[in-house]
């Protein structure tokens, strides 16, 4: 914005010195509550042996995240950018399918 006049000026200043937007929760769908809970979600081997303290081995494609409301216990999926080519786009849009397949996933 060029400055042509005071007024400019001074709209440009009031502009750099305005309040930025706060940023809107995201909402339970189910119940509208805004608070949730990270959950990590993967496969893993049926044959494992592990130290208590240790992590499990993941079978691939890795891990899911998914939020789950506190207060209704829903699952939403996070909003999630995959590229075209990402390998784990297909293995992700399966899983988010058996979710709401199964029921379990009903805010998904």
């Amino acid at each position: 914005m060029k400055i042509h006049n005071w007024t400019d000026f001074d709209n440009q200043l009031d502009n750099a010195f305005r309040q930025p937007e706060a940023p809107v929760a995201l909402k339970c769908p189910t119940c509208q509550a805004e608070y949730f809970e990270k959950v990590k979600i993967g496969r893993y081997m049926a044959a494992h042996s592990v130290i208590p303290g240790q992590d499990l081995n993941e079978m691939s494609p890795g891990t899911f995240i998914l939020l789950r409301c506190v207060s209704c216990q829903a699952m939403v999926e996070p909003k999630t950018v995959l590229a075209a080519n990402d390998p784990a786009a297909k293995p992700y849009r399966l899983f988010i399918d058996e979710l709401k397949k199964s029921g379990t996933g009903n805010a998904i």
